[in-house]
């Protein structure tokens, strides 16, 4: 048994635009979905396991879109089974949690939430892009065959057809536009902020260097003086350079 502290899975690599499907697809909300909880309904009980879920990892939690067996409530992103699932493009399979290094201090394991021993989950793409998983529970360690992970595999495969098929809906483009937009707003904000703020500390820099220069009292004089002045030079021209950024940024934040 493995007696280390819980890993947290690491964001994925297209985090924002992931988010942004999630949002796009406003299924970010308990709102029952016949289609997502037949399939998840025929999961439990071809692969006949305690509990099975249908969820969708958000930027810090994972909504549980569809409940068989027991009543989960949405949890921490930090502590999700899923969180993990979405990492990879197979289906991920732990059969005694307690001997997998990333799970066994898990609250979710522990005693301290829920007492899962067995997990198995197949991801739900959009695209390229994992926005969740159907994933099987059971309190009890189990064998799951390469059998097994097809057919869950499969029935994931029906959710994501299905959520494909709500792309083709004018408000999801209409939704994604304008989540894309306020996106792209946002990183030009926080890309005026951070040369404001180089613009301050070269501001400061330019300042010493200056005040450096006017002093008299300098050990080899012209020496010094040249290399001051070399230095103001370059950080004169640095600010210049980020001046001409900021311009563009704005030129670029009125035409979105």
């Amino acid at each position: 048994m493995y007696n280390g502290l819980m890993i947290v899975a690491e964001k994925t690599i297209d985090e924002e635009l992931r988010i942004n499907y999630l949002k796009a697809l406003n299924l970010l909300n308990r709102e029952n979905d016949e289609f997502i909880d037949n399939i998840n309904f025929l999961a439990s009980k071809i692969m006949d396991t305690t509990v099975s879920l249908v969820t969708l990892i958000d930027d810090d939690k994972q909504w549980i879109k569809s409940a068989f067996g027991a009543d989960f409530e949405d949890t921490e992103r930090s502590i999700s089974f899923c969180s993990h699932t979405i990492l990879d493009e197979e289906p991920m399979v732990i059969e005694n949690a307690l001997e997998d290094e990333r799970f066994a201090d898990n609250p979710l394991v522990n005693g301290q939430l829920n007492n899962i021993r067995f997990y198995a989950g197949a991801q739900l793409k959009l695209g390229t892009v994992n926005l969740g998983a159907l994933c099987l529970i059971d309190t009890k360690p189990r064998k799951f065959t390469d059998s097994d992970k097809k057919a869950l595999k499969l029935l994931a495969g029906f959710i994501s057809d299905y959520l494909e098929a709500k792309v083709d809906g004018v408000s999801f483009k209409e939704q994604l536009l304008l989540q894309n937009k306020a996106m792209i707003e946002n990183n030009i904000k926080i890309a005026e902020k951070m040369c404001d703020r180089i613009n301050n500390k070269l501001a400061v820099v330019s300042g010493v260097l200056q005040m450096i220069q006017k002093r008299e009292l300098l050990k080899d004089g012209d020496v010094n003086d040249k290399l001051v002045s070399k230095s103001l030079k370059k950080v004169n021209g640095i600010a210049l350079d980020i001046q001409e950024i900021t311009k563009d940024l704005t030129i670029l934040e009125e035409a979105e």
